[in-house]
């Protein structure tokens, strides 16, 4: 729910830093600006101000990547909500006893995040940070957390769009294969 007075500032910043996270290699202030639909002035305004958080960082080609305050926050989340404590030992044993796919991801903004993606035969390291992003509708886990929502919910998670991966007819082609 958006609050009276939303700090866009904030906002963008965040979706800043979800671009650069999310992108495969470095990126420019230019790319970021027409991606984040803003003035290229602004965008380099908080990328530099990422940088010197040290949330980004800048390559010798002027282009922007995460940086270590990215990765030390995202390792503080992940542990101290008990995610990783509470989740590796359960998805390993499962993966001993089914020998199939076992994976772990969260849904976000119509997409599923693999934080795990272990594939019989591979090792445990192998599986954290192996796949990127898969849209929710191309993604089990997706699809699976898609179904405990209801039809009203799922309509609203793909309000406003005009595409849905794999789902040519729309929201209510998806309605119906999660019955």
């Amino acid at each position: 729910m958006l609050p009276a007075q939303p700090n866009r500032s904030l906002m963008d910043g965040i979706r800043c830093l979800q671009i650069l996270a999310s992108n495969p290699g470095p990126l420019g202030a230019r790319e970021l600006a027409r991606r984040l639909d803003m003035e290229t002035t602004r965008a380099h305004r908080l990328l530099k101000t990422l940088a010197h958080m040290g949330m980004a960082r800048q390559n010798r080609h002027s282009k922007y990547m995460p940086g270590p305050a990215m990765h030390v926050l995202a390792a503080q989340s992940l542990y101290s909500s008990g995610l990783i404590g509470n989740a590796t030992g359960p998805l390993l044993e499962l993966h001993r006893k089914v020998r199939l796919i076992t994976a772990f991801g969260m849904l976000w903004e119509r997409n599923v995040y693999y934080l795990y993606h272990l594939m019989p035969g591979m090792s445990a390291e192998e599986a954290v940070g192996r796949m990127r992003l898969q849209p929710v509708t191309q993604s089990a886990i997706g699809m699976m957390l898609l179904s405990k929502k209801t039809d009203e919910e799922v309509r609203e998670f793909f309000d406003g769009v005009d595409e849905i991966p794999s789902y040519t007819g729309g929201v209510e082609m998806v309605i119906e294969d999660l019955h």
